[in-house]
């Protein structure tokens, strides 16, 4: 909803797919995923904004899906919960600067020595089109707080990142990038740290 200066939003979301997960799980294995949120923005001038969003995920993996001998419904169904709010910036039309402050708890139904706590700050810019680069790019730092005291923590760089470029109308080169912790399948190492890009170039 549009009010002007303040714009409160919501949604719901139901995934049920096969799609692998990631690029660690090499098996299609049925699951849904759901998402809840409500936030808001709001405008304290034309060059700055106020925005707050709280969400709720879960993932369940059907009973009976296994990968390497591992229960995928044991070790990975889980309900996170996020609570974030930050400043935003608005440097030109086109582009808008923000510095956001997360906190997320990872709870999971059949395995609790895996939940953990997670601290994040994102500073991050987002370009528009019709900019010469489009897209986002965040870097920031996490927090990652495991309630077991024999789980390491981690506490280090991330980096979000989606941007684009047309080159003579005909060629356009999508990279993304990639850097934070994601929970494993496994019962000895329940997270790693995953850095990765990707490079997509599209000709007309």
């Amino acid at each position: 909803f549009d009010f002007g200066w303040f714009q409160p939003y919501a949604l719901a979301s139901f995934l049920d797919t096969r799609e692998r997960l990631n690029a660690e799980l090499d098996v299609r294995a049925p699951r849904t995923q759901t998402t809840f949120a409500a936030g808001a923005k709001a405008l304290l001038s034309s060059k700055t904004g106020l925005v707050f969003d709280v969400r709720t995920a879960g993932l369940d993996f059907a009973e009976g899906t296994t990968f390497e001998g591992v229960s995928l419904s044991q070790s990975l169904n889980s309900t996170t919960r996020t609570i974030e709010g930050g400043m935003e910036f608005y440097l030109t039309p086109l582009t808008t600067f923000a510095v956001i402050a997360s906190h997320q708890t990872d709870r999971f139904d059949q395995s609790p020595e895996r939940d953990a706590d997670t601290f994040r700050i994102l500073p991050s810019i987002r370009m528009e089109s019709p900019a010469i680069i489009q897209g986002s790019l965040a870097v920031g730092y996490r927090r990652f707080s495991a309630l077991q005291p024999e789980t390491p923590d981690y506490s280090g760089l991330i980096v979000q990142g989606s941007l684009t470029h047309t080159f003579g109308e005909r060629t356009k080169v999508d990279l993304q990038l990639s850097r934070d912790v994601q929970y494993s399948f496994e019962e000895t190492e329940p997270y790693y740290l995953t850095t990765g890009f990707r490079v997509v170039a599209t000709q007309q």
